[in-house]
């Protein structure tokens, strides 16, 4: 590939990870998640999945790094 046409195609990966990087958190994801957790829990998944049930809770709370602050 030329060197003419490599400089638009990289400007062009070059914006469109950019642009990815400034999305939203995933909190509506998150808070499906722990509805998910909290409808396994109330079915008795504590009593007869314990492994997997402790493994999904243990998932949902680990701590997740602050949202970046957005350029102005």
């Amino acid at each position: 590939m030329s060197s003419v046409r490599r400089l638009p195609l990289s400007l062009a990966m070059l914006a469109a990870m950019a642009g990815a990087a400034c999305g939203n958190p995933p909190d509506k994801e998150m808070q499906q998640a722990q509805g998910a957790i909290d409808a396994a829990r109330a079915a008795g998944a504590d009593q007869y999945a314990r492994d997997e049930f402790a493994a999904a809770e243990d998932a949902a709370s680990a701590p997740r790094p602050p949202p970046r602050k957005r350029p102005i």
